[in-house]
Order: structure tokens, then sequence, then C-alpha cells
């Protein structure tokens, strides 16, 4: 399900913002959670 994730070009504010990754981690989660439920 990561496959895709490597065509995005992660912007430099992941590294200056932790919360905007951690967020984005959260997100990544819960999109994971819903494939496998399917």
């Amino acid at each position: 399900g990561f496959a895709h994730l490597r065509n995005w070009r992660v912007p430099g504010k992941v590294r200056t913002t932790p919360r905007w990754a951690t967020a984005l981690v959260r997100a990544l989660l819960v999109l994971t959670n819903q494939e496998v439920a399917r």
C-alpha cells in the first residue's frame, strides 16, 4: 500500500515541521487501515 507513496515528492516542510509530518503519518495509517478492512 506504500508503493504509490514513492511517486510523491516530499516537501521540505516535513523536515522543518514535525507536526505536519506526524499528521501525514496518521493520515497514511488511516488510509492503510481502510485498505486492509476491504
